[in-house]
């Protein structure tokens, strides 16, 4: 019961914001893709995630960031054993539920999502890999939570946190990159690798000798937060790169070197 307090006055407490939380089809006129689709330059970008250009400054590096970001999906859901089961099915299987779905037995959960639909609207749970049944992996636990609405990234990150006995990961995305039109750009980016990817503790990043240069290696956070920066001479490498991945937070990245971009996902 106190914890079902606890998510009532959250919930109050965000109605103060609701309306810039959830966005109908009329876009506010402020509000501008990051990283617009443009095949044509080698991106992709299904998720068309919305930033308020009266409001923020953009950062020299890409994607811009700025907390007052919008989007309809996806949000990254550990949920524990027992609360939504799923049939075993092939990996590539799309498996969808609702928070009605989640056992009776998960009652301040429930309580927790239902707020979440009363504040940003409908949305559901998809099955990330239907095809792992071991309750040990996180994997057999991993959902997707997508909005049906444009939601205020930051305010419904910070409401599902505040869910119990839940595991929450942020907002994920879905950007890509393909292949650039450029073909010098394909020859690096073929030459580009990462393993693993998905990631755990570590990846390995080869680049081909005969595009290594004094440039800079950066990973960039799905908000634009520059968190790793170092030149290629200060690794002391020759082709490949260690490096430690395990404080990161699992989700996706963007690798840059020579603004070739590749994404890295983390998933622990």
């Amino acid at each position: 019961m106190k914890t079902i307090f606890k998510i009532l006055f959250v919930t109050g407490f965000l109605s103060f914001f609701a309306q810039n939380a959830k966005a109908e089809d009329s876009l506010n006129p402020c509000w501008d893709m990051v990283l617009p689709h443009d095949p044509d330059h080698g991106f992709y970008n299904p998720d068309s995630v919305l930033y308020d250009t009266c409001l923020c400054k953009v950062k020299p590096w890409l994607p811009p960031y700025c907390e007052y970001m919008y989007a309809k999906q996806w949000f990254g859901i550990d949920l524990p054993n027992g609360a939504l089961n799923i049939p075993q099915a092939p990996r590539d299987s799309i498996i969808l539920r609702n928070w009605r779905d989640i056992d009776s037995s998960f009652t301040d959960m429930r309580a927790g999502f239902e707020n979440l639909e009363n504040v940003f609207g409908n949305f559901v749970f998809k099955k990330v890999y239907p095809d792992i049944i071991d309750t040990e992996k996180i994997a057999s636990r991993y959902f997707n939570l997508r909005f049906d609405n444009y939601v205020k990234i930051d305010s419904a990150s910070y409401l599902l946190h505040q869910i119990p006995d839940i595991k929450t990961e942020g907002y994920l995305g879905r950007y890509d990159f393909i292949k650039s039109v450029n073909d010098s750009n394909d020859d690096k980016l073929n030459n580009f690798n990462i393993i693993p990817n998905p990631c755990n503790d570590y990846i390995q990043i080869h680049l081909d000798e005969r595009f290594i240069n004094n440039d800079n290696i950066q990973i960039i956070t799905l908000q634009g937060i520059l968190i790793f920066n170092e030149k290629i001479s200060e690794l002391n490498v020759k082709g490949d790169i260690t490096l430690n991945t395990s404080k990161f937070s699992n989700g996706i990245y963007f690798i840059n070197y020579e603004n070739i971009i590749q994404l890295l996902i983390v998933l622990h």
